[in-house]
């Protein structure tokens, strides 16, 4: 019922606003308003057709190298994982499922075929970049990396990757379940973007809790705050509101989230342009943001207080200070169980008994009557 108020209300009264501001073409003739300004329709109309060529252009970016740049820029996260690369297995599955698992959980949901079993170029591609990074000698590939321009270019890959599949996943899952249903693309869409940083976080903290202290599905980050604006934003213009053509909705997309990434790997810093955003729906909502750590501190006893009187250790007695001579103490730093005369079976290292032992298990000598 919701869904249907929203359309109508779009179609009676949003939609006539939003046409002043709107090319010519892009919404029914029937709802422009007689008091649109013409000068501004060249311009937009002009826009348009600016960001649709930019959209061509990245639609023209070969495939391979796109896998390629996003493989390396996976593998080079992984790599930054000590406990991870010391075992071989563990860094290639992190770094493929940080990857491609935008595309996998996606198309469970979906149930699709995943989009990496489609070519063998992918798998084969992953796996040279993933070793090159990871365990080339010298570090000959990593190094290669490390330089600016072959990193700017291999993470400006990897944000029009995550805006392909982002976009693609959309459509599909428009396609697949209708378009008057508003979750299904915003669920799918935010999936697709982040799917990757959620299974490779919950991997990380099963395998090393210490090196992972902020897992995505608990901590969202720019990952999935920008996955679910594009979604949001993509959904509204090219499938709700039709404002504008795909390619156009695709070039502007994709130009802000490369420029992102670019930006990052020049800067070699985390910036996440959503945190105000965010913020501010925390605090209209009322909705605690997720504690700085994991465990909170508050689980644990102050560091002030006081230890309990069980805890302390009691002063030593003067009786332990007298001994019989055939008692035998062991050290408070010896564990339980560990006396050393009564290791290896109660013998002494050649297998004979001690003479403390002879001397207790010997027959009183009988008196001469």
């Amino acid at each position: 019922m919701a869904t249907y108020f929203f359309i109508e209300l779009w179609h009676s009264t949003l939609l006539p606003l939003l046409s002043v501001f709107l090319p010519s073409g892009l919404v029914p003739a029937n709802t422009l308003l007689p008091f649109v300004l013409p000068p501004a329709m060249p311009l937009l109309e002009r826009a348009h057709q600016q960001l649709h060529d930019i959209g061509a252009a990245y639609s023209a970016v070969p495939y391979d190298l796109i896998v390629a740049g996003k493989a390396l820029a996976t593998s080079a996260i992984v790599r930054g994982v000590p406990v991870v690369r010391r075992h071989w297995l563990l860094s290639f599955w992190a770094s493929f499922l940080l990857a491609y698992g935008d595309y996998s959980l996606p198309s469970l949901v979906l149930q699709t075929d995943f989009v990496w079993l489609k070519k063998d170029i992918i798998l084969v591609t992953f796996a040279i970049c993933w070793w090159l990074i990871t365990y080339c000698p010298g570090d000959i590939g990593y190094k290669a990396f490390s330089f600016k321009p072959i990193k700017v270019a291999c993470k400006a890959a990897s944000g029009l990757a995550r805006t392909n599949v982002i976009l693609s996943m959309v459509d599909a899952a428009v396609k697949h379940f209708g378009p008057h249903l508003i979750v299904a693309p915003l669920f799918i869409g935010t999936l697709s973007g982040c799917g990757g940083r959620l299974i490779y976080g919950a991997v990380l903290f099963a395998v090393a809790p210490s090196a992972c202290s902020h897992p995505e599905l608990l901590y969202p980050s720019w990952y999935s705050h920008s996955a679910f604006l594009v979604s949001i934003v993509y959904t509204l213009a090219v499938h709700w509101m039709a404002v504008c053509s795909r390619d156009a909705a695709y070039g502007a997309i994709a130009t802000f989230m490369v420029a992102h990434s670019a930006w990052e790997a020049v800067s070699d810093s985390h910036l996440d342009p959503s945190a105000p955003l965010f913020s501010l729906f925390h605090s209209v909502l009322r909705i605690p943001p997720p504690p700085a750590i994991l465990h909170s501190s508050h689980d644990a006893p102050p560091a002030h207080s006081k230890p309990r009187e069980s805890d302390t250790s009691a002063p030593a007695s003067d009786s332990t200070d007298k001994q019989s001579p055939g008692t035998k103490t062991v050290s408070s730093s010896q564990p339980l169980g560990q006396d050393p005369s009564l290791a290896n079976g109660g013998t002494d290292g050649e297998g004979k008994a001690s003479r403390g032992e002879q001397k207790a298990f010997r027959r009183p000598r009988s008196k001469k009557a």
